[in-house]
């Protein structure tokens, strides 16, 4: 083949993958521009009202001043309503019941106790009634189902159970970035309710079925993993203060690779466990005890904690059954005292 034949087959070639590449190109930015239009769209018609004002109340209050969505916030107690006005210092939408309200937003958001929430339905359907066909409203509780919210869609309302999988101590300016939220709904309206997600710059999870049949194990994997890593921080950090060691120097690099490693092991089977009681290590186990005496305050969650940590060990054959029912029993005479 001659080198001027070579070079223009390889010149046709090499300019039809550049015209695909661009096709290519326009397609995805074609694509993406759709989606930002179609979320800049709702999020320019987006109206909410607020009703509660407890840390989860107050956390998406702050949120969508921040974003001028917020239409008026329903806060009953005085103490509420203070709460409330150094969260936006802002008087005029803060009412004290659904009877001062004059306007009805698109999107109207129950933060309140789980057992509010029926009770507040039915009492929001039968004041404002038919006035409520369209309207979006979501109660944002991880144990309570949908069906709560029945006597609103009998109004002609489109409800939803939006959970966020957060927890909210700590004020933060974007604390509701990337936090994943469950969402239970009807299939027709899960378009809008993900974009109330998106807006918030949230990630939109539409719950499986066998999870919303499941709504407790769904709200107790929450619970875990947001309340039970408090008490096993809490006491790293009674121990090491003990001994005058500052918890910064001493616990947060480790803190954070352990979260690190069990999340990385959530994609596998593997258990990243390491320490006394994953070696059979009864020895050192016996001298933290020891060391320990005196100091019920330390030594009994110690022990609680092994006692689970032996267990969680030996269901995954991390540990052989002999080493366990003397770790067991080492730490349950710890216990003993």
């Amino acid at each position: 083949m001659k080198i001027g034949t070579l070079y223009l087959i390889l010149h046709c070639i090499l300019s039809q993958k550049r015209k695909n590449m661009e096709e290519f190109k326009i397609f995805l930015e074609n694509d993406f521009e759709n989606i930002n239009t179609e979320l800049d769209e709702f999020r320019n018609g987006l109206s909410i009202g607020i009703v509660g004002s407890g840390k989860l109340g107050l956390a998406l209050i702050s949120e969508f001043n921040k974003l001028s969505k917020l239409r008026w916030v329903i806060a009953r107690s005085q103490d509420s309503k203070l709460n409330v006005i150094n969260k936006i210092y802002n008087t005029q939408i803060i009412k004290s019941n659904i009877n001062e309200v004059n306007a009805i937003p698109n999107f109207i958001i129950l933060a309140i106790s789980d057992s509010q929430i029926k009770d507040y339905a039915e009492e929001l359907a039968d004041f404002l009634g038919d006035k409520l066909n369209g309207t979006y409203i979501i109660h944002c509780s991880g144990f309570q189902n949908v069906d709560v919210l029945e006597s609103l869609k009998n109004k002609g309302a489109k409800v939803g159970a939006l959970h966020p999988f957060q927890t909210f101590y700590y004020e933060s300016e974007s604390l509701f970035k990337n936090v994943t939220w469950g969402i239970e709904c009807d299939e027709e309206d899960y378009k809008e309710f993900s974009n109330l997600v998106l807006v918030t710059e949230g990630i939109p999870l539409r719950l499986p079925q066998e999870a919303i049949e499941n709504k407790a194990l769904y709200h107790a994997a929450a619970v875990v993993a947001s309340n039970y890593i408090t008490p096993v921080m809490q006491l790293a950090n009674q121990i090491a203060k003990s001994i005058n060691l500052k918890e910064d120097e001493l616990l947060a690099t480790i803190a954070r690779t352990t979260i690190n490693n069990n999340l990385k092991s959530f994609k596998g089977e593997n258990v990243p466990l390491t320490g006394p009681i994953v070696r059979g290590d009864k020895k050192t186990i016996e001298i933290h005890i020891n060391a320990m005496k005196g100091k019920p305050e330390l030594l009994r969650p110690y022990c609680q904690f092994g006692l689970a940590t032996a267990e969680l060990a030996f269901r995954n054959e991390l540990i052989s059954e002999d080493d366990f029912y003397d770790i067991m029993s080492i730490l349950k005479n710890g216990l003993i005292g």
